[in-house]
């Protein structure tokens, strides 16, 4: 989650607080003619009380006045403007025909866009150019078609960068959504958030949060706001429509469109061209429409507007429209809270604009990016690819498009409600989930084998010419998405196994083989206890029988600051099972870690008193750690094949039970019956009370007070260095056999607990100064590492993280310059090689689709 410094989290609330769109609403009804000072003093005091967390540290109240005084308090009806004008000439720059961020501002930049829209201060700049007569009204609908939405400096090298990790549902941005409410609302939402399949929690808006006001009048305001403003350009604005914030339940939304509201204001005034321009042009193009209004709006407040009540229902116009923004923007720690984001059905519109997954499908693209879309499992059908396929045609997109599908770590939502209640930690089968998955397999496997698809025909595209495409080719990857916590990778490896090794037939003899997909699979994103973090990519790439050039998507517990993450952290929890998995599994490798580095010696004895200890608890007895790791490296294999396959010597049944139709069939009995125990619910014969404990694990070294100490546990700093030791093995390991991280900065950042990019854990992985690797050095301390691990950059969600591909890689440039004390030149080798990296990438996967 990005930080701000309290000089700029201050004109932040005015733009997005609930408190000071009360204000404004009030304000703009006629409303605080008296108090209003007084009034708008509060907001401002309260506003940064409500967002203190997006601080390094507590602010005092003493601070809060000052910075008030020094962004004035806000009371006058043009303050929000004359606030978004001293923003916008402190971060933006003006560069000839758009305008973006100052270079030197970039890192800053991205912490305010991650709070607001940053079309109001892009609005205002061009607001000033045309009544400064540097620009014609006439000129602005061209000059933004180049105009970046988010401000991001766009290079001119025509250099390609290949984004090879963003959902499809992810992409693009919240424009659609915002210009839909606007232009569109017809009726009050009966509910957003029970129509949502999630709701967005954010605290800081005190007033939705707390019940005071009912969210689902947020969209009505906005619309009723909206029609107001075009009504009155131009007219006596103390007529204007009444707003009562008291009495939402007697809102109603007017029946006229913008197009009806213009027909009366004079066709020759600037802000009429430019709103006739924003409903005239491409729908496709929410992006442009929505800036042309802003800068309507902005320009003929700064402008024409000559009442008060007009000025104040802008502001609460702009303000209510960044709250709601602010919902399809992730905000928060951990993938919970960004799904709830991603699965907030506002975020996407109705389509009344445009068709987001249109919108998300071409936004941030043109012909030097190259982009790996990843896909659910269930779009991988004849229709879809057959759709897919017609695009590329249209757009010749043969070589610079490609997806991987994902299976889904949630529960359908047919069983979600009855059957997630009732899986217990203990129960470790998963029977619902390996079955859908093996539904889903058989399914794809008649995709993967189809002549028909590999040969599909389209017969007529703006001519005769019949062109023929092979389908199978635009899939290349395999994925497993979701939160890590609701399922473990052992239940999808089987089916990986079985689609990577292609044992299955083709549907006839005109079907020709294809390179095998590669792997591109979400592991260690989010964790609670990092070994739970590292166990889960070791997991996957164990499993799944990783190869050289396969990907591991995100893999931040591989290169967190340890000690950052513990002390932000403080504790763990854990399921008592999980929590012994996590020992049994780094005993292993604290063997092969000391042998490295010898200092680490005694952390042989502490695992192994802690396995000896939950060993007692979990199970009742003191169970062998070495039996157990066995049993644990038997989860790879299918429990629901096991009766069934073990005696059949197909190639399938071998992905199936790869341990025993390998020749390890000498395999300790005992580490059977532990596996066998675990997977046919044998532990649930154990009482519940134990087996549902959850144990904490303190992350300091210091005793400290636990709410049950029978299940708690503490971690030195010592084990915390070993930790570190741990993570340098582990690259080292995987960087030897070929592994490739998919880092995405941006969306770490919003997700995790990095409070800035310098934290990213990219430049451990891939450092921009090479003796930063040296023995005892920064990124080597323990002398275990020999080198980088190959990484990519990229976006993963820009929608709801507003990024670009080339920005990915600009700030990380930058942040290599400021952080690391580097010149420019050595930061723009080092970003120039993960640039081409990614690029590589890309094409090492691609298949070209046309015959």
């Amino acid at each position: 989650m990005l930080l701000l410094d309290l000089e700029w989290l201050a004109p932040v609330t005015r733009l997005r607080s609930d408190r000071w769109l009360e204000f404004y609403v009030q304000c703009g009804d006629g409303k605080l003619t008296l108090n209003r000072e007084r009034a708008a003093n509060e907001a401002a005091d309260l506003a940064l009380f409500d967002h203190q967390f997006y601080l390094e540290n507590m602010h005092r109240r003493d601070d809060n006045k000052a910075i008030n005084n020094i962004w004035g308090s806000g009371y006058r009806a043009n303050s929000l403007l004359k606030q978004l004008r001293v923003m916008q000439q402190k971060l933006l720059v003006w560069q000839g025909s758009s305008f973006t961020v100052n270079e030197n501002n970039l890192k800053h930049w991205s912490a305010i866009l991650s709070k607001i829209d940053p079309v109001w201060l892009i609005a205002i700049g061009y607001s000033d150019k045309i009544k400064q007569n540097l620009l014609h009204v006439d000129n602005v609908s061209e000059l933004i078609d180049e105009q970046c939405f988010s401000a991001f400096p766009k290079g001119f090298s025509q250099k390609k960068y290949a984004d090879n990790h963003v959902h499809l549902g992810g992409n693009g941005n919240y424009t659609p959504a915002l210009a839909e409410v606007s232009l569109f609302l017809r009726n009050k939402p009966k509910s957003i958030f029970e129509n949502s399949t999630s709701t967005p929690k954010l605290s800081e808006f005190t007033k939705y949060s707390s019940g005071e006001r009912n969210i689902n009048e947020l969209p009505v305001l906005i619309k009723l706001l909206f029609n107001d403003l075009i009504a009155t350009l131009g007219k006596d604005n103390s007529k204007c429509n009444k707003v009562d914030w008291q009495r939402p339940q007697f809102w109603t939304i007017p029946d006229e469109s913008i197009g009806d509201l213009l027909t009366t204001s004079s066709k020759n005034n600037n802000v009429t061209k430019l709103l006739n321009a924003a409903i005239n042009c491409n729908r496709q193009d929410s992006n442009k429409m929505w800036l042309l209004i802003a800068i309507a709006l902005v320009h003929h407040g700064d402008v024409y507007a000559s009442c008060d009540l007009w000025l104040y229902k802008l502001s609460a116009y702009i303000t209510g429209n960044n709250i709601l923004r602010s919902m399809m923007i992730s905000s928060g720690v951990g993938l919970t809270s960004f799904v709830e984001h991603f699965s907030f059905k506002p975020r996407q519109g109705s389509d009344q604009v445009i068709e987001y997954g249109k919108h998300s499908y071409e936004s941030d693209s043109d012909k030097n990016t190259l982009r790996e879309f990843k896909i659910s499992d269930q779009t991988v059908t004849a229709r879809y690819l057959a759709e897919f396929g017609f695009d590329f045609i249209e757009k010749n997109q043969f070589n610079n498009r490609q997806f991987t599908f994902h299976f889904s770590r949630s529960f359908k939502q047919n069983y979600h409600a009855q059957e997630k209640g009732n899986l217990q930690i203990y129960d470790k089968r998963y029977t619902t989930k390996r079955l859908e998955l093996s539904k889903s397999l058989r399914r794809l496997q008649k995709v993967f084998t189809s002549s028909s698809l590999q040969k599909y025909e389209y017969e007529k595209l703006g001519n005769s010419k019949v062109q023929s495409l092979n389908l199978c080719a635009l899939i290349r990857g395999i994925d497993v998405s979701g939160n890590e916590n609701d399922f473990p990778i052992e239940v999808f490896a089987p089916a990986i196994r079985v689609l990577r090794n292609s044992a299955y037939q083709p549907d006839n003899k005109n079907f020709i083989p294809q390179r095998k997909l590669h792997l591109s699979i979400h592991a260690g994103e989010d964790f609670s206890h990092l070994l739970t973090g590292l166990r889960t990519i070791d997991e996957t790439i164990e499993f799944c029988d990783y190869e050289s050039s396969d990907r591991v998507g995100h893999a931040l517990a591989l290169g967190v600051d340890v000690k950052k993450w513990a002390s932000r952290q403080q504790r763990a929890y854990v399921p008592l099972s999980s929590h012994l998995d996590n020992l049994v599994w780094v005993y292993n490798y604290a063997i092969e870690v000391t042998k490295k580095a010898s200092q680490f010696t005694v952390m042989l004895a502490v695992f192994e008193r802690k396995i000896s200890k939950w060993s007692h608890k979990l199970f009742g007895e003191d169970r062998s750690k070495y039996i157990l790791f066995e049993a644990w490296r038997l989860r790879r294999n299918c429990p629901e094949y096991f009766d069934t396959e073990l005696n059949n010597s197909s190639e399938e049944s071998v992905a199936w039970l790869p341990d025993f139709k390998s020749k390890r069939m000498n395999m300790n009995a005992e580490a059977i019956k532990y596996w066998k125990e675990y997977t046919d619910n044998g532990i649930k014969k154990i009482k519940r009370n134990t087996t549902e404990k959850i144990v904490s694990v303190y992350f300091g070294g210091d005793h400290a007070p636990f709410i049950n100490d029978e299940y708690s546990e503490i971690v030195d700093r010592f084990e915390l260095d070993f930790y570190e030791a741990l993570q340098d093995y582990l690259i080292e390991k995987y960087s030897r056999k070929g592994v490739v991280i998919e880092a995405c900065p941006t969306s770490n950042i919003y997700i995790g607990r990095f409070k800035c990019y310098s934290e990213h854990p990219v430049y451990r992985w891939y450092p921009v100064d090479n003796t930063l690797l040296n023995a005892g050095e920064k990124f080597n301390r323990f002398g275990i590492r020999t080198g980088p691990i190959t990484v990519c950059v990229n976006t993963d969600d820009a929608g709801l993280m507003p990024s670009t591909i080339e920005n990915e890689h600009r700030i990380l440039k930058e942040i290599a310059i400021s952080h690391f004390n580097i010149g420019n030149e050595m930061a723009e080798c080092w970003i120039e090689r993960l640039r081409k990296i990614g690029v590589d990438i890309f094409k090492s996967n691609h298949i070209d689709c046309r015959d």
